[in-house]
């Protein structure tokens, strides 16, 4: 065999390139572990399926209802989140009969991403989730 035609595996890269910024790394919390820690109640997922059918009621024009949906730009803060729904409900059970006002919820996303806060903000943006439907449900906000 010619020696020109041998493959020759690369020498090892000395400078470091990849990742030069990464201290560390952990796994992300998958959905289904986030799920079984923050169990979803029966009354806020009663209340998710009622609200689901007010929506499809309104945009088929079974519903004459004009439906609002508002919410924060992003949540950072999940006590302000709180606030925001406590007000929120007040203000959508005035108008409940002309408005379906349905709070809408955009979570931080932390810059830059690392595992820690991602599975953080998965579990902080998650338990601001219930609390939130909680508040619409029996006000305890």
């Amino acid at each position: 065999m010619n020696d020109d035609h041998v493959s020759r595996q690369a020498a090892p890269i000395q400078f470091g390139t990849e990742n030069t910024r990464i201290r560390s790394i952990r796994a992300v919390s998958t959905p289904a572990q986030v799920q079984a820690e923050l169990l979803l109640t029966e009354a806020a997922a009663r209340t998710t399926l009622e609200t689901r059918r007010e929506i499809q009621n309104i945009l088929g024009g079974r519903d004459e209802r004009l439906l609002v949906i508002v919410g924060p730009c992003s949540i950072h803060d999940p006590q302000a989140a709180l606030d925001y729904a406590a007000r929120l409900k007040v203000v959508g059970a005035q108008l409940r009969n002309n408005l379906l006002i349905v709070m809408r919820v955009y979570f931080e996303k932390p810059a830059p991403p690392s595992a820690g806060r991602v599975s953080s903000t998965i579990r902080t943006s998650t338990t601001a989730s219930t609390s939130t439907a909680a508040c619409a449900l029996d006000g305890s906000c």
